[in-house]
């Protein structure tokens, strides 16, 4: 059996989008897991400044996500796995 399948766990992912050559705004989005079948996400987006990669704020996007796990499933998830897009220039 697979030890992942026993414990209570999140995925989120993490990635920002830019078209600095047209001069716009970058924009970041955030999502969670909210079940154990990885069927039920949170999500959320935010405007950043042109070319801004670092995404402003996560820790507010995390702790809502976790909030709404938590009144999903009654617990609080033991493990939080997080996948980040590659931070660089282009």
């Amino acid at each position: 059996m697979n030890i992942m399948l026993c414990i209570k766990y999140k995925k989120i992912g993490i990635d920002v989008y830019h078209k600095t050559i047209a001069g716009k705004n970058s924009c970041a989005a955030f999502i969670a897991s909210m079940d154990d079948k990885f069927s039920k996400f949170y999500s959320s987006t935010m405007i950043q400044a042109v070319g801004q990669e670092i995404m402003k704020n996560v820790s507010i996007h995390m702790e809502k996500a976790i909030r709404c796990y938590l009144l999903q499933n009654k617990v609080l998830p033991e493990t939080i796995i997080v996948y980040r897009d590659g931070v660089g220039e282009s």
